[in-house]
């Protein structure tokens, strides 16, 4: 009786196992096929928003048909790279990163996360049109970023160099404690900056605040 149970649960994991990997498949056709479309209308809002909504339904789509080279991703990457003034395009950035979560048992190329800095740093000197939700996102992102601390500095330094343009913006503020946190925190034991990682942030608000 036991070893008939064991048959019928290995049967069921296999048809369960092709049951999802049909449902992947049939998923990424969808995706691709909505992506031609949108490489077709890529100065077409609507073609952004179609395949933002189709993004969203999938529940199968895996990490590796997102991110691996030239898959989805790639082919992004050169519609962002030409729409780059398009804020629906870093909605679809920022679903990709919150959804698949690359690095998480999937290997990824230190390509993508430099994508997501070059995304950041090409919304700083846009502030003003008050993208805040996205930059909070991308943050969330970065803080699962191994970067070299030289290029979390060049980021510390930017939004900076934004607060001196901006000097009562306290969104912008705000930003430069997070990004300053985790620049700084990355030094750090465990991850937090020390009491005088703090003060160096808000000197350096303050200097920046000054100059304006």
């Amino acid at each position: 009786m036991g070893f008939v149970i064991l048959i019928l649960l290995f049967a069921a994991l296999c048809w369960l196992g092709r049951m999802v990997e049909t449902k992947a498949h049939e998923e990424l056709s969808l995706v691709k096929s909505c992506l031609k479309k949108l490489e077709l209308n890529q100065s077409q809002p609507k073609a952004y928003e179609a395949f933002f909504k189709v993004l969203e339904k999938c529940t199968y789509l895996r990490s590796k048909d997102v991110f691996e080279s030239g898959s989805i991703y790639d082919r992004l990457l050169t519609i962002f790279n030409k729409n780059s003034v398009n804020f629906f395009i870093y909605d679809i950035r920022i679903n990709l990163f919150e959804k698949y979560k690359p690095g998480s048992g999937v290997t990824v190329n230190q390509r993508v996360y430099a994508s997501l800095t070059s995304t950041f740093e090409n919304l700083l000197p846009m502030y003003a049109i008050k993208k805040t939700t996205i930059i909070e996102k991308i943050m969330t992102i970065l803080v699962r970023c191994e970067l070299p601390s030289g290029k979390r500095q060049i980021l510390y330094e930017k939004t900076l160099e934004i607060l001196e343009k901006n000097s009562d913006n306290s969104d912008v503020k705000k930003i430069i404690l997070s990004i300053g946190r985790w620049h700084f925190g990355k030094s750090r034991v465990g991850g937090v900056p020390t009491v005088y990682d703090e003060q160096a942030i808000q000197n350096d608000i303050l200097v920046r605040s000054s100059k304006t």
